[in-house]
């Protein structure tokens, strides 16, 4: 397989024999006028990445009546992007999905790990005895103790009005 060193003017050549303008092979090729001059061109700068431009040659060398492959194969070539198997290289490379799902697979990672750490730390901590209980009314005893006894207290109102809300509440999801 011989290496043109100018496969755009290869393009350009072919193109021109064929008699279609730029127009013309855009319009038949799909891609933008833009495009095919600066694959004429070989303006490697306005062009897509290699994997979309493999194809945009691919394409437009088929329009031609050129060999597809071979065509894109020996395009990217002239800029030092090589190939095998029909393959750009940085078609090898970790895609950019691959490394998002990396990233968002190490950031859920490293959550779970701060929620383990913070999560020992606080059953670990010295301090005040841990009462999760919920609120119980005052006993019979301390509400005797109270100077008024007639009266409710601000503790027993406090649980009455929470017991009250709590039926409410489940009232209201049907529960």
């Amino acid at each position: 397989m011989e290496i043109c060193k100018n496969v755009g003017v290869e393009l350009w050549q072919a193109r021109q024999a064929r008699g279609l303008s730029r127009a013309q092979a855009s319009e038949r090729t799909k891609l933008r006028r833009g495009q095919i001059e600066a694959i004429e061109s070989n303006d490697i700068d306005a062009l897509p990445p290699p994997a979309f431009l493999r194809g945009h040659v691919r394409a437009y060398a088929a329009e031609l009546g050129l060999q597809p492959d071979d065509t894109a194969n020996r395009y990217l070539a002239q800029f030092g992007i090589t190939t095998s198997a029909g393959r750009t290289a940085e078609s090898a490379t970790p895609s950019v999905i691959s490394l998002l799902r990396f990233r968002t697979a190490f950031t859920r990672a490293a959550m779970v790990a701060v929620l383990m750490v913070v999560g020992l730390l606080f059953l670990q901590s010295p301090g005040k005895a841990r009462d999760i209980s919920p609120i119980a009314a005052p006993t019979a005893a301390a509400r005797d103790a109270s100077p008024v006894s007639a009266s409710p207290t601000k503790s027993s109102n406090f649980v009455a009005v929470a017991e009250r809300s709590r039926s409410i509440t489940y009232s209201r999801l049907g529960w």
